[in-house]
């Protein structure tokens, strides 16, 4: 795989679903994923692949897989190819810091037993699909570097998240240690973590702090980050969501959580947001969202 330059999109737990996918697809996005498969549940035949959220139209989609046991990513990566034909490479993810996922094993905990998962590398890219690790800065630089020397040679490419497990979501992500990974390693790296738009990310490539880069909470409310479009009015915001719903229509994305959950992170940072917001958290019934949101848009265009 040739990422050079090229734009990810953060594979999140609950909110990048396949329509959002899509969505990012059509405005610039690179590659896709789907986020944290537990490996024991497919393998184990707990879940289903044939349950999940993909489509046949996603294109350069990747499965993020989550899991400590090497023997059950080799038989849910196996199922994958089989069963998900338009899935193009696997992720294994090393960097969670969620607590559930940290005390079943995975996510960031692997951090801390770096020859399991150099195994899991090793079991995953005898699948023969491209794969990818993502991993998260440890408590120190040594560490950290101790992680990626381990698995380099064991991926194509390495993600990396410049917070600690400590951090969570907080603070600022540390992008020197990104450059010094990238520097260290003969692989590409794609960095993340405070990534604002598609420009911000190839300045950065630029002078040297990634190969490619991956924007998260960014695209989480614009999706037209991918693009370099910047979303400040109800309007814009309006048209924004209109075409997700349409996109979720017939899905399992079409769900009132789901659609106020993306209402919610599509419309703000604009004049008036905050009222918004607080109509969008009252709604009952998908119908009254919709609704409630034309309703608003009528009003706007009366009193403009």
């Amino acid at each position: 795989m040739n990422i050079s330059n090229k734009a990810f999109l953060s594979p999140i737990h609950e909110y990048t679903d396949s329509s959002f996918r899509l969505m990012c697809s059509k405005y610039g996005c690179d590659y896709v994923s789907y986020p944290i498969l537990n490996a024991f549940a497919v393998s184990h035949d707990y879940l289903k692949l044939s349950s999940i959220d993909v489509l046949q139209e996603e294109k350069n989609l990747a499965i993020q897989l989550c899991g400590n046991s090497p023997e059950d990513f080799q038989v849910a990566g196996t199922k994958i190819l089989n069963e998900l034909p338009n899935v193009i490479r696997l992720d294994v993810n090393s960097g969670c810091p969620s607590s559930n996922t940290r005390e079943a094993g995975g996510g960031s905990a692997l951090l801390d037993k770096p020859e399991t998962l150099k195994e899991i590398m090793k079991t995953v890219k005898k699948l023969g699909l491209p794969t990818s690790c993502k991993i998260r800065l440890s408590n120190s630089i040594e560490k950290t570097l101790s992680v990626v020397d381990s698995v380099c040679n064991e991926v194509d490419f390495l993600i990396v998240h410049g917070r600690t497990v400590k951090q969570g979501y907080s603070g600022s992500s540390d992008w020197n240690t990104i450059k010094l990974i990238k520097e260290r390693v003969s692989i590409p790296v794609v960095g993340n973590g405070d990534v604002k738009s598609k420009s911000h990310g190839l300045q950065l490539v630029s002078e040297g702090y990634c190969d490619a880069f991956m924007i998260a909470r960014e695209a989480m409310s614009n999706p037209l980050a991918f693009s370099n479009i910047v979303i400040n009015s109800f309007e814009e915001e309006l048209k924004l969501f209109n075409e997700y719903y349409e996109l979720s229509k017939g899905t399992r994305n079409e769900n009132l959580f789901n659609l106020k959950y993306k209402a919610l992170m599509f419309f703000r940072g604009f004049s008036g947001s905050t009222e918004v917001r607080l109509k969008i958290s009252r709604v009952k019934t998908v119908e009254e969202l919709v609704e409630m949101l034309d309703s608003l848009r009528t009003k706007i265009l009366v009193t403009a």
